[in-house]
């Protein structure tokens, strides 16, 4: 069953308790500010959800929506930084078609983009979810 937006909006984390989703550290509320619609705000949600993550210091790693990933966060915003924020490397792959061993390097940013999607608005939508967990909701004490 679908939940109603602003449910959806309060339902984000434990620390999210205002009326609405006016929490300013959830992450759907400042996707629909910055994108302006429910449908989209809604997919993000999702794939914030489905993520799972392991932490080894400043490095996390794990898989959105069923896609590896790794991370490297850093303490403050850096010029290195996506958008010159906290992420400094990410790597998503994809497991390759038929037997063939490896994955598949979808994302690359190193202190630029290696591997940018272009034309596959389903990987930058992924981009668009780890920065904005890694970025605005993440807790900052990255050690």
């Amino acid at each position: 069953m679908k939940m109603a937006f602003p449910e959806a909006l309060r339902n984000i984390c434990g620390r999210c308790k205002a009326d609405k989703g006016r929490c300013k550290s959830c992450p759907v509320t400042r996707i629909a500010e910055e994108y302006g619609t429910e449908e989209y705000s809604f997919h993000q949600l999702e794939l914030i959800r489905s993520m799972i993550i392991r932490r080894e210091g400043n490095w996390f790693t794990g898989s959105i929506d069923g896609y590896p990933f790794q991370v490297k966060v850093s303490e403050e915003d850096s010029a290195w930084g996506i958008d010159n924020g906290r992420i400094i490397k990410l790597f998503i792959t994809e497991k390759p078609e038929g037997d063939t061993k490896g994955d598949k390097e979808i994302v690359a940013y190193e202190r630029g983009w290696s591997t940018y999607p272009e034309n596959h608005p389903e990987y930058e939508e992924l981009i668009d979810a780890l920065h904005e967990y890694f970025q605005n909701h993440m807790d900052s004490g990255v050690t």
